[in-house]
């Protein structure tokens, strides 16, 4: 939601080629997806940290996506759901946090909440929506990575998932007004 339109559709048609991606070189590639086990936990104020003591049991749990508060934050006297969540990530558990917010990025480093995240293990998710995060840690885990591999690769912008310090500075053109090639 934060990368500008790819097209505006009317009469006519504006496609602005220089914010579509490149296609990868090399051959199609289909990715099966057989790991599908994500859940996405959407934190509200007051919620109860119990809900996360059954999933320590969980041997099928292998992602989390937690949809923060603007830019990464939580409640912050949350010590006990802080101590789950590193439970979660020493069990090989993948934990992303996510903005509940339709634009903006996850920056856990700008709160001393979201830096408690980071020293838990929780990796930021920058401006992917819910959709895009987990598809790509059902990808990710579905290519047997292990969980220290897949946590690399979440802060990679693997095919324009992300916005990227690269992606964000190519774009030359204001975001409206703009005539097509």
């Amino acid at each position: 939601p934060s990368y500008p339109p790819l097209a505006e559709l009317g009469v006519p048609i504006h496609v602005y080629r220089q914010r579509l991606q490149q296609p990868p070189n090399g051959r199609f590639r289909l990715q099966e997806i057989h790991v599908t086990d994500i859940l996405v936990v959407w934190v509200i104020p007051g919620f109860s940290d119990d809900f996360f003591q059954p999933l320590l049991k969980s041997k099928s749990l292998r992602g989390m996506v937690l949809l923060l508060y603007g830019c990464g934050n939580a409640p912050a006297r949350k010590q006990k759901f802080l101590g789950l969540l590193k439970q979660l990530v020493d069990t090989g558990v993948v934990v992303v946090a996510c903005s509940q917010c339709t634009h903006g990025s996850v920056i856990l480093e700008k709160y001393s909440v979201g830096k408690a995240f980071q020293s838990v293990g929780v990796i930021g998710g920058h401006d992917m929506t819910t959709e895009a995060a987990v598809t790509k840690l059902a990808y990710l885990l579905s290519k047997g990575l292990t969980a220290g591999e897949v946590r690399r690769a979440m802060v990679e912008n693997l095919r324009g998932e992300m916005t990227t310090e690269a992606t964000a500075f190519t774009i030359s053109e204001p975001v409206t007004g703009v005539t097509s090639i």
